[in-house]
């Protein structure tokens, strides 16, 4: 604990800019926290354009929008 899930569409990351987000997310979670790295787990789930309504946005945006703690703004 704590668990990170990031869903997007399909994109290409390079390593540098994974491994800096990796790092960044890190430590904000630590700060926030105030857990240890080692217990912190990130995935980063890719979700097709034609998809994301049914997968991303009714199930965990409009049906847990009690527990978000960043709304979009789309």
């Amino acid at each position: 604990m704590p668990h990170i899930t990031i869903k997007s569409f399909p994109i290409v990351i390079s390593d540098e800019k994974r491994d800096l987000l990796i790092t960044r997310l890190t430590d904000a979670i630590v700060s926030a926290f105030d857990c240890d790295d080692r217990v912190i787990s990130i995935v980063h789930e890719s979700v097709i354009r034609s998809d994301w309504h049914d997968q991303v946005y009714a199930p965990e945006i409009m049906n847990k929008a009690n527990l978000l703690i960043k709304k979009p703004n789309y």
